[in-house]
């Protein structure tokens, strides 16, 4: 499915890994959605959620980082 400037959560997914370097499991995605700390879903066809590009990629840039966790240097 291709909506201009709306995405599915595996485009989501996709475009937070590009942008970050690090993969986000769906579930966690998920969870922010849940719990308010991820942009809701703009639109919705059928039972599919789909989010506005900008939404996202501005989440991603103001998200806070991973303080207190270790890198992986392994």
């Amino acid at each position: 499915m291709e909506i201009p400037g709306l995405l599915t959560a595996r485009q989501v997914l996709d475009l937070i890994e590009d942008k970050t370097g690090r993969p986000l499991a769906p579930s966690t995605f998920r969870a922010y959605v849940a719990r308010g700390q991820a942009p809701a879903a703009a639109e919705r066809i059928g039972r599919e959620p789909l989010w506005r590009r900008r939404d996202i990629l501005t989440w991603i840039r103001d998200r806070p980082g991973t303080a207190g966790r270790p890198r992986n240097t392994g």
